[in-house]
């Protein structure tokens, strides 16, 4: 049972939304409200460059043929820039600190996942060179099963949603 006195005005606190307090659920004494939700993340990428040939990172996850960057969710409370460099460094075990300098915008992401449903994704994309040292490799971790660096101009097996993010940055890094 809804307790009308404090539930219109928790309810109505979004201008031009009202939620009639007869379809909704109170959960552990907090309204549920039924509005789509933004999910946030993060895409990192990272670039070297190898013998004169500039390099991406990229990982696969296990079973699935296409690569994508490394990335993931945003935890509650942290920064964009915190959760890169946590993302990376759990996705590939690399060390690499981000600020804005190397935040390149906020991009819709169309994730097959979310496909039927109201909530979408909406990412960080943050891009950093790092120099190239042999001893230096990258190696999966997390959810990647594997983690490879590719020649930024050559045909990439990326997967659709981050095939539009390492466009916008070619233009960038291959001026």
């Amino acid at each position: 049972m809804i307790n009308e006195s404090i539930s219109e005005p928790v309810l109505n606190f979004i201008p031009g939304h009202s939620i009639p307090s007869q379809n909704t659920e109170i959960i552990e004494g907090i309204p549920y409200i039924p509005f789509p939700i933004s999910l946030h993340t993060v895409d990192i990428a990272m670039f070297r460059v190898n013998n004169g040939i500039v390099e991406i990172l990229l990982g696969k996850k296990p079973g699935q043929d296409e690569v994508q960057l490394p990335g993931g969710f945003m935890n509650p409370g942290e920064t964009a820039e915190k959760a890169a460099s946590r993302e990376l460094g759990e996705e590939t075990i690399l060390n690499v600190e981000f600020d804005f300098e190397d935040y390149h915008g906020s991009y819709f992401i169309d994730d097959p996942r979310y496909k039927d449903t109201p909530h979408k994704i909406t990412t960080s994309l943050f891009a950093k060179f790092i120099p190239y040292i042999e001893s230096l490799e990258a190696k999966a971790g997390d959810d990647l099963e594997e983690v490879k660096w590719f020649p930024l101009d050559s045909e990439l097996p990326l997967k659709s949603f981050h095939k539009q993010l390492v466009d916008k940055l070619k233009t960038i890094v291959l001026f």
